[in-house]
């Protein structure tokens, strides 16, 4: 027998959407564009909505699936934060992201096949709505004032709620690509689409700040952002991510060198300076040689010879991938997860070498 999908009632239906319109609308006479314009009790019916969501059956998420078949998060939810950045209405986008949140949380296992796949199909066109500069930017600005100043606990809980929704957006799996135009066929992308928003918005140095501050107040972000690393590169093994950090060392060393030619302005170089220049681009890359022995090191356990930063290391590699994925590879191979999270709950400094591990790992 064919599962039957959950419904609200009319009478639910009438009183949820109440609350969504109590929100704003669109006001479609402004010109260029329509312009969302909020009510002014909006944070009050957020509000409503979170304590809806709260009191739902987590097996049906009946409300959930309702609000994604009217397309709430990207017709009203986004909006209303992206007006949230310009305002400055810092208590209204906190409220936002904590609904924006539990609405993308994952479902359980034991979820009906109908209710997951219905679910997966209006998540997917959440995600969609995050893949834009201007949600990014809102998301971004709201995080300035906490990030000031850390020392506050409610400032602490504003930047996990923020990485939590992170992680609850990669973890949407993207649509699979129809044989035929459609907007499942846009969406097979949008994991790739997700990262290069993450290095233009700079997302990547939020996670590496984090990364690197792993204190009291913050240990319990550590597998939150070893589940975020672990989410961006599922689909590189170690081994593409030694690659893309050794092509991106080799280019920059490269362009050093062509950069010290270039101060030299000798244009008319004679047979002598030509062949000194040569020199200089053997020893340089014979420096790459001891950089390829790296893996046999640390199989034996001798001293690391890579002496870089998180953040240099980080921006190299995923430079790399990021160039990868403009061109439209896809890799299939995921990174095992489960086998160092019982190490991660326990040293904190793990998170913020995660990075230099995949690379000593290739």
């Amino acid at each position: 027998m064919e599962e039957e999908l959950p419904r609200l009632n009319e009478l639910q239906q009438k009183e949820l959407n109440m609350l969504v319109e109590g929100l704003g609308g669109w006001d479609e006479d402004t010109c260029p564009e329509p312009v969302y314009i909020k009510h002014p009790d909006a944070l009050e019916y957020v509000k409503d909505l979170q304590r809806c969501l709260r009191r739902e059956d987590p097996q049906m998420r009946i409300i959930t699936l309702q609000l994604g078949r009217w397309r709430f998060v990207s017709r009203h939810l986004l909006p209303l934060l992206i007006s949230c950045s310009t305002t400055g209405e810092q208590d209204l986008a906190s409220a936002i992201v904590k609904l924006l949140v539990t609405l993308t949380m994952p479902l359980p296992r034991t979820v009906g096949e109908r209710v997951r796949n219905e679910h997966l199909s209006w998540m997917q066109e959440a995600k969609e709505g995050f893949a834009h500069k201007h949600v990014m930017v809102a998301i971004m600005t709201f995080l300035a004032e906490p990030l000031m100043d850390r020392h506050e606990e409610h400032n602490n809980n504003l930047i996990e709620l923020v990485l939590t929704l992170f992680r609850n957006l990669l973890l949407i799996p993207d649509g699979n690509p129809s044989p035929t135009a459609s907007s499942t066929d846009y969406r097979a992308h949008l994991h790739d689409r997700l990262v290069l928003l993450f290095h233009s918005e700079d997302v990547f140095s939020l996670l590496m700040l984090v990364g690197q501050t792993m204190d009291s107040s913050s240990r319990g972000w550590n597998l939150l952002v070893l589940e975020i690393l672990h989410l961006l590169l599922r689909w590189e093994t170690p081994q593409s991510i030694w690659g893309h950090y050794m092509k991106a060392h080799t280019t920059a060393m490269r362009a050093d060198l062509v950069g010290e030619d270039e101060r030299d302005g000798d244009e008319a170089e004679d047979e002598e300076a030509e062949e000194e220049r040569r020199q200089a681009v053997v020893r340089k890359m014979s420096q790459l040689t001891t950089a390829s022995r790296l893996q046999e090191q640390f199989r034996d356990g001798r001293q690391r010879v890579l002496n870089k930063s998180v953040h240099e290391v980080t921006n190299s590699v995923l430079g790399r991938i990021i160039e990868k994925k403009k061109r439209g590879i896809a890799r299939s191979h995921g990174i095992q997860l489960k086998k160092i999270k019982k190490t991660a709950t326990r040293h904190s400094s793990l998170v913020r070498h995660v990075v230099d591990s995949f690379t000593l790992l290739g």
